[in-house]
């Protein structure tokens, strides 16, 4: 039994830790209370039950966990989606800001305005007001990858924490899965020792009895019974010994 305690102790800090997250904070009290239900003598008395309870416990802390972590996949995926989506943006408002920029000089040098460009005819002024309204658009668009970037770096640090809390679960369960097995086990082995025990010291007591019982004061007809049969087994050991000498001689 004593090697049950780091096991439980182990696993109480664990889930102590988890209250950290807001997520599992109800589950997190739920389990310390269930826990701090059994005493020692509890755990004595029923060690199979008791591990049993915890891991119905953490089975449900896996749960929610796992449940978590695919919220956060989810949403990381979102956020991906929409820092592809402006980064899109920013890519094609540099393109077109490359291509207006070469049509500016083109048309300056040849004196050819106004240009025609993306369906639309531009005067000198109206191409530099339209590049400079690409930047500004521009400077949106990233600042909002580099959001979307930053919240996915977030989620992610606390997806990973998530991940080693599962691994810690995972490894508690696996601990207390053999434990139990063992503890069964032992109960088994402890019972047919026992058995044998208790079956070995009713047939002591019943030798003793037997023991106790025997008598030699007879009277004098159990005396003589007693001659005479073993006068009966002589004569049957002589004629058995005869016929196997008979045997013999022919």
């Amino acid at each position: 039994m004593k090697r049950l305690i780091p096991l439980i102790a182990v696993a109480v800090v664990i889930w102590i830790i988890y209250q950290k997250s807001p997520g599992l904070q109800s589950k997190a009290n739920e389990l310390k209370n269930q826990w701090t239900e059994w005493s020692q003598e509890d755990i004595q008395k029923n060690p199979v039950k008791f591990l049993e309870a915890r891991e119905e416990n953490l089975r449900g802390v896996l749960k929610e966990l796992t449940e978590n972590k695919g919220k956060i996949d989810k949403e990381v995926a979102k956020l991906e989606v929409a820092r592809d989506e402006h980064q899109a943006k920013v890519d094609t408002a540099n393109r077109l800001a490359e291509e207006f920029k070469v049509a500016y000089k083109t048309a300056q040098e040849n004196d050819s305005w106004p240009v025609t460009l993306a369906g639309a005819d531009y005067t000198r002024d109206q191409l530099i007001t339209q590049v400079e309204t690409l930047m500004v658009d521009k400077g949106t668009h990233e600042s909002i990858v580099a959001d979307r970037v930053a919240q996915i770096e977030r989620i992610s640090g606390s997806e990973e924490k998530i991940k080693a809390q599962i691994a810690k679960v995972e490894s508690s369960l696996q601990g207390i899965v053999a434990n139990r097995e063992k503890v069964k086990a032992d109960l088994a082995i402890a019972k047919s020792e026992q058995w044998l025990k208790e079956m070995e010291e009713q047939i002591n007591a019943n030798d003793v009895t037997v023991m106790e019982g025997t008598d030699p004061v007879r009277d004098l007809e159990d005396i003589a019974a007693y001659e005479e049969a073993e006068k009966q087994k002589e004569a049957k050991k002589a004629a058995e010994a005869a016929k196997k000498q008979k045997t013999i001689d022919f």
